[in-house]
């Protein structure tokens, strides 16, 4: 299953950030951050994790997320 969510990065450190959680999970693949368009994409195989996770790890570490 792919997501894709609208994140309130404005830096290189916050693309970083947000990669780092993101694939520290380990049940997301494939994530595509894109700091000009404030997006984040990704792939969950097996739905291993719900996006309402994912939104979750992401705020966690201080960005708003929609």
């Amino acid at each position: 299953m792919e997501f894709e969510f609208t994140v309130n990065m404005t830096c290189g450190h916050c693309v970083n950030a947000v990669n780092e959680a993101l694939e520290g999970n380990g049940k997301i693949s494939n994530i595509d951050i894109n700091l000009d368009e404030k997006t984040v994409k990704g792939f969950i195989a097996n739905n291993d994790i719900s996006t309402d996770e994912i939104k979750k790890i992401i705020e966690d570490i201080g960005f708003d997320v929609t």
